[in-house]
């Protein structure tokens, strides 16, 4: 009789196992599903920081290449400034003189700013990498 009870206590031992194998097999569609999405959750987040990261940089060239534009015509303007002979003339070209300067000093702070973005993105991207 002990017997019969332990054989009958060491199968139902087993059923449980086997439901509990069929319940996990039963969730691994779900748990993969699951897994997928998340998956595609942070490849976009990649791509994104990795956009990101691009858009800064055109945005600095951008601004670089409107910083020299603005470099010579400051140059132009100091070299027409040298053969100027009237004074209302001269004054004209010094105030657009200043105002280049003022125009290449604003391009300048963006440069700056938009460096910080860079910097900013590029810890974004890192971050992406790591997780992905």
């Amino acid at each position: 009789m002990k017997q019969a009870i332990k054989d009958l206590l060491i199968l139902q031992a087993e059923d449980l196992r086997i439901r509990d194998l069929k319940t996990r097999f039963m969730s691994i569609p779900r748990e993969r599903a699951a897994l997928v999405a998340e998956f595609d959750v942070v490849r976009k987040g990649l791509e994104k920081a990795k956009q990101n990261k691009l858009k800064v940089e055109q945005a600095i060239k951008q601004q670089a290449a409107a910083t020299k534009a603005e470099q010579d015509k400051l140059q132009a303007l100091k070299i027409k400034s040298s053969s100027i002979k009237k004074i209302n003339e001269y004054n004209a070209i010094l105030a657009e003189i200043e105002a280049a300067k003022k125009n290449i000093s604003d391009s300048e702070t963006r440069e700056i700013e938009l460096m910080d973005e860079q910097e900013a993105a590029e810890k974004l991207l890192v971050k992406a990498e790591r997780s992905y």
